[in-house]
Order: structure tokens, then C-alpha cells, then sequence
């Protein structure tokens, strides 16, 4: 195990996600190869951000494998694609922009890793945040490798943040929970 890795993840992903990106980064560092990566929402450029792009795109590196990030705004994809290429990363994520309830219909299968983080949770629109995140869920559980996980940001939030409605069916489709903060990571083994 890249333990001085693990300790670059923690201080990249900051208090709040430190242990959850922690245990997704030590899954992803043993799982079998090829590794694909997936995420939905990329770094947009605030101090404010968890770094993940960055941090995903370190583990694609380490691993060799695969890293799609997906983006609904072009702008976001221009920041990340800046602070990768700052990184020397930017040859291990590629971009795909556009709603990913959609796009993630031609993600590949055999998936690793599935961050989702693309709708940010407000109080007033919670419904259409875990709608969405659902629609996310259903897109990637026929294309998960039978070994891996799901990480979801924003959960620990009012109604269970982005997550209320997508952690039953991840639950339903044999994925236990591995570790549970501001994040919740759920892995099928």
C-alpha cells in the first residue's frame, strides 16, 4: 500500500472527507486491474472544493487505470483540466461535458470507482439533488465491476443530503457501507 499516497489523499481531501476519500483510495489502490475511475462533478475552481478531480486522477495514475470525470458546465471542466495540468495529471482524466444522468449512459463498464458529486445540495431543492444522484445511481450499477464502490458526497445534510434517495437502491444491489461521514463509501466485494 502507497501509504505516503493515502497521507497526500487525506490532506488533498481536507477534515470532512479525509477518511471516507482515505478508505475509497485504499480500496481502489488493491483492486483488480484494469482500474476505472468515474466521477460526476469535477473541481470548479473554489478553495471551497475537496479536491477530488485531483485526487481521482493521482489514484488513475497510480493504478494505470481509467478516469472520466463528467460536467455539466464547460467552465468547470476548463478549471479542473488547469489545476490537473498544474499537477503534471491531466493525461490520466478525460472530460465528459453534459448532464450526467446522461452521459453516464456510455460510461464504460467495469467500474472501480463511482464518485458523485454533481448537484450541489440546497435546502430548497433537495428533491431534484437526490432525484438526480438517483438517476446517477441508475445509470452506473449495470456498469460496476463486481468488485467496487460507490462514494457520495454531501450526505451528512439535512434529509440525508444528495444521498436520501440513492443509498436504498445501492444497499438493494448488494453494496455495504465501508465508511460514513460528510461522505458515505459503499463497496460490493
Amino acid at each position: 500500500m502507497n501509504t505516503a499516497l493515502i497521507e497526500k489523499i487525506r490532506k488533498l481531501a481536507g477534515p470532512l472527507r479525509s477518511a471516507t476519500f482515505a478508505a475509497a483510495a485504499e480500496f481502489v489502490l488493491q483492486a483488480t486491474r484494469p482500474v476505472t475511475i468515474v466521477e460526476t462533478g469535477c473541481y470548479r475552481g473554489a478553495a471551497c472544493d475537496g479536491q477530488s478531480t485531483l485526487i481521482l486522477a493521482l489514484l488513475a495514475k497510480e493504478t494505470g487505470g481509467k478516469f472520466l470525470s463528467h460536467e455539466l458546465h464547460f467552465h468547470n471542466v476548463t478549471k479542473a483540466s488547469e489545476l490537473l495540468h498544474q499537477g503534471a495529471l491531466q493525461e490520466f482524466a478525460t472530460f465528459v461535458t453534459g448532464d450526467s444522468a446522461a452521459t453516464l449512459a456510455f460510461a464504460p463498464p467495469n467500474i472501480t470507482l463511482a464518485y458523485l458529486d454533481s448537484w450541489d445540495f440546497e435546502a430548497d431543492k433537495w428533491v431534484e439533488a437526490q432525484s438526480h444522484q438517483l438517476a446517477e445511481v441508475g445509470r452506473l450499477l449495470p456498469k460496476m465491476a463486481p468488485q467496487s464502490g460507490f462514494l457520495l458526497d454531501d450526505c451528512d445534510l439535512p434529509k440525508n443530503g444528495k444521498a436520501g434517495l440513492s443509498v436504498p437502491a445501492i444497499l438493494r444491489c448488494g453494496f455495504q457501507p465501508r465508511q460514513a461521514a460528510y461522505q458515505r463509501f459503499f463497496v460490493r466485494q
